[in-house]
């Protein structure tokens, strides 16, 4: 996991529990409208915060490991093999080039040489 993750991860903890900590304030003590409305006001940022480093934290884990799938894939094509795949493409647009201009009559003969 990178670090960069578990740091969000921890982080995001962190303001869970600090909302917690202000949303408990507001069952226990008896204060004034506008005390209430701080210490909601409060609450809801950093339950808010919470999500998005959640979210910040999940998009860096996908992205290590996308791009760990993609330098696997990479490693196993080797540039023999990616050079053959370019002679047998090229090799089938040309044949495909030869069989449009040829007569109706030759189609069916020239498609079984190709196919054999």
């Amino acid at each position: 996991m990178p670090k960069i993750t578990v740091i969000c991860y921890l982080f995001s903890l962190l303001c869970y529990g600090l909302g917690s900590w202000k949303m408990s304030a507001l069952k226990n003590l008896n204060w004034a409208m506008t005390d209430y409305t701080v210490y909601v006001s409060l609450a809801t940022v950093y339950f808010v915060l919470t999500i998005f480093l959640l979210v910040l934290g999940s998009f860096f884990f996908l992205a290590r490991i996308l791009k760990e799938r993609e330098v696997a894939v990479a490693d196993c094509i080797s540039p023999k093999a990616e050079a053959a795949r370019r002679v047998d493409k090229s090799r089938w647009r040309s044949a495909s080039g030869v069989k449009v201009q040829l007569p109706s009559n030759y189609d069916v003969k020239l498609e079984r040489r190709l196919s054999s």
